[in-house]
């Protein structure tokens, strides 16, 4: 079984020293990778002690970061109700409930979609250039009718 940390014993590590996180409802120390942190020190530091599960989503880390995470990973955040997901009337979503599962991952659900905070599952794909057909047809014309108009202006 793993080990099970309060919200309070992780806030006690806040400090570059000594700097866990609370990322998808585990415990992770990250005092040994701070300050190899590729997006910088400064990030880690100010979300000490703290949930860092919206920064790590935002930022949109690689299949890489994300395994990498898992080496770090000291425990699980005790299953208190104060830490499910809230929404406010402000965020766009209107009408959404929130649950919560066995595996502390919210879940909101409206009407129409489905959107789960559960990351760890996720496939990045790189964007695809399109090939813009359209102006390499535009393009043709325009040196065919141009040269069309040449010729004719010229013999």
């Amino acid at each position: 079984m793993a080990n099970v940390y309060t919200r309070n014993e992780v806030a006690r590590h806040n400090k570059e020293e000594d700097l866990w996180l609370v990322m998808h409802g585990g415990v992770y120390d990250l005092t040994d990778f701070v300050k190899n942190h590729p997006g910088g020190e400064e990030v880690l530091i100010n979300l000490a002690g703290q949930d860092g599960t919206v920064c790590f989503n935002d930022i949109g880390h690689s299949g890489e970061a994300i395994s990498l995470k898992e080496t770090f990973k000291i425990g699980e955040i005790e299953n208190d109700n104060n830490a499910m997901a809230t929404i406010s009337s402000s965020d766009p979503i209107q009408g959404t409930t929130i649950k919560e599962n066995s595996n502390f991952k919210s879940i909101a659900t409206t009407g129409t979609a489905t959107i789960t905070t559960d990351d760890d599952n996720w496939e990045y794909q790189e964007v695809k250039e399109k090939d813009n057909k359209k102006l390499s047809i535009m393009v043709a014309a325009g040196v065919l009718i141009y040269a069309i108009l040449l010729y004719y202006y010229f013999f």
